[in-house]
């Protein structure tokens, strides 16, 4: 879908996307630092987007236009992201799914939001109604993933619990054998005769 907006609309747009990725980024202090721009990059983060969400690419295009540093950053930040969800799926596919479908939401709504400030009075509401379901649904990834992490830590609780009871278990024969490996070494080091 592209949008046909007069030159001035476009540029609030630009504005208000920028803004929009700096909300969604969070905040700057928590955030590793970003790799340094390449083509290379630039070309497996619009790789990345064209395959997950080809509604930005217009977006990111505009920006480009308009604020090159600016493009640079989201793409950097794109790449990032492509590059931290790759190694999720290695080792949480799980974890990756919600995360990616958090992405995608998180782009939809950025989509949402621009086409909402650029958009004539009589499309606000329907926009209005679809960015009120991208902020439930993101609410609800956002849930998904806090009861994901809490599976993964009552699974290791309950390993943790496994591991205490065999140590009770054995505790006798593990004081045992502490004992006699610190008199060993003690004799070793000549501190006993």
């Amino acid at each position: 879908m592209r949008l046909s907006l007069p030159r001035e609309s476009w540029r609030k747009l630009v504005m208000l996307i920028s803004a929009t990725l700096c909300v969604l980024a969070g905040p700057v202090g928590g955030e590793p630092s970003l790799p340094v721009f390449t083509e290379e990059r630039e070309a497996a983060a619009l790789t990345f987007v064209r395959r997950h969400y080809p509604d930005l690419m217009p977006l990111l295009e505009r920006v480009r236009r308009s604020d090159l540093k600016r493009y640079q950053q989201e793409i950097c930040e794109i790449f990032q992201l492509s590059e931290a969800l790759t190694d999720l799926r290695l080792h949480d596919e799980r974890r990756y799914q919600l995360e990616l479908e958090r992405w995608k939401t998180e782009s939809r709504a950025l989509v949402l939001v621009a086409r909402l400030s650029a958009s004539p009075a009589a499309d606000k509401p329907g926009l209005q109604s679809d960015l009120r379901e991208a902020a439930k649904r993101l609410v609800e990834l956002d849930m998904d993933l806090l009861r994901l992490r809490i599976e993964e830590l009552e699974r290791e609780l309950a390993e943790a619990r496994d591991e205490m009871s065999r140590a009770e278990e054995k505790r006798d024969l593990r004081v045992q054998e502490r004992y006699h490996f610190l008199f060993d070494l003690a004799k070793r080091r000549g501190m006993m005769r």
